[in-house]
C-alpha cells in the first residue's frame, strides 16, 4: 500500500515553480520453498515487511526566458525487517536513510534546440537475504549509491522539406557499494548465493536518438548507445 500527498504552486508571478510532498509505502510478504534433489531435502521459509517514507521538494527557477535551473531534494527512510522460519530461524531489522538530489540547468538555444547539464545523487536501500539457509546471513547488506553527470542536447529542424528530431547525451556515473550476488560457503559447508556490497564502479557512455519524418504518414526512428563500464574495486 502507498500514500502520497503533494502540493504545487508558483512564486514571484510564475518566476519559480515549486512542488513539495511526502510518500509512504509498505509491503508485506512470505514465502516457503521445499525441494528435493538427489535425495537431499531443502526447506526455507521467511516473512518480510518493508516500509519507506520520503519527503521531497523541487523548484524550477526561470532565470531568463530561455534559461532555467531546476533543483530537487528528497529524504528517504527505509525500514527493512525479516523473520526466518525453520531451519534458519532468526529475525532482523534495520533502517536505512539517505538524501538524494537532482540539479538540472537547461537553456533554449532557439525555439527548436535545448541543451542541458544535470547532476544526480541516487540511492538503493540495503536489506536482508531472505533466502539465507541459516541465521549466519542475518546481517543486512548496505545501501548502494550513485553520482552521475549528464550533458545533453535536444533539437529538431527541417532538411529537404522533411522534419528531423535529434536527441544526444553523454554521461558519467560513479557507483559506490554496488549490490551484487555472491556465491559463499555456509557454516555447514554448503554453498548459497547472497547479496553483498561487493564493488565500486564507473560507467561512461553516450546516447544518440533520431526521428525522421520523410512524409506525413511515415516516421523512421533509430537509437545508438555506447557504454564503457569498469569495476574500480571488487571484493
Amino acid at each position: 500500500e502507498s500514500f502520497e500527498l503533494q502540493f504545487q504552486g508558483d512564486l514571484f508571478e510564475g518566476c519559480v515553480d515549486w512542488t513539495v510532498g511526502g510518500l509512504y509505502f509498505k509491503e508485506e510478504g512470505n514465502d516457503s520453498i521445499a525441494a528435493t534433489l538427489l535425495g537431499l531435502e531443502t526447506f526455507l521459509s521467511y516473512e518480510i515487511e518493508n516500509k519507506s517514507r520520503s519527503f521531497y521538494g523541487a523548484a524550477t527557477w526561470h532565470i531568463l526566458d530561455d534559461l532555467r535551473l531546476a533543483v530537487g531534494l528528497r529524504q528517504t527512510v527505509d525500514k527493512r525487517s525479516i523473520v526466518l522460519g525453520p531451519p534458519a530461524e532468526g529475525s532482523g531489522e534495520e533502517t536505512f536513510k539517505e538524501p538524494t538530489w537532482d540539479i538540472n540547468i537547461g537553456y533554449n538555444i532557439n525555439e527548436d534546440t535545448m541543451a542541458y547539464l544535470a547532476h544526480r545523487h541516487g540511492y538503493r536501500s540495503g536489506g536482508f537475504n531472505a533466502r539465507a539457509p541459516n541465521s549466519d546471513f542475518l546481517e543486512p547488506f548496505a545501501p548502494e549509491f550513485v553520482d552521475d553527470i549528464e550533458l545533453g542536447l535536444k533539437t529538431s529542424f527541417e532538411i529537404f522539406g522533411t522534419s528531423l528530431q535529434l536527441n544526444m547525451a553523454a554521461f558519467y556515473s560513479d557507483y559506490q557499494d554496488l549490490q551484487r550476488g555472491a556465491l559463499v560457503a555456509t557454516s555447514d559447508g554448503s554453498l548459497t548465493v547472497v547479496v553483498q556490497t561487493a564493488a565500486n564502479a564507473t560507467i561512461t557512455g553516450g546516447e544518440f536518438e533520431w526521428t525522421w519524418l520523410p512524409t506525413e504518414n511515415l516516421d523512421i526512428t533509430g537509437y545508438v548507445s555506447m557504454q564503457k563500464a569498469r569495476y574500480d574495486e571488487w571484493d
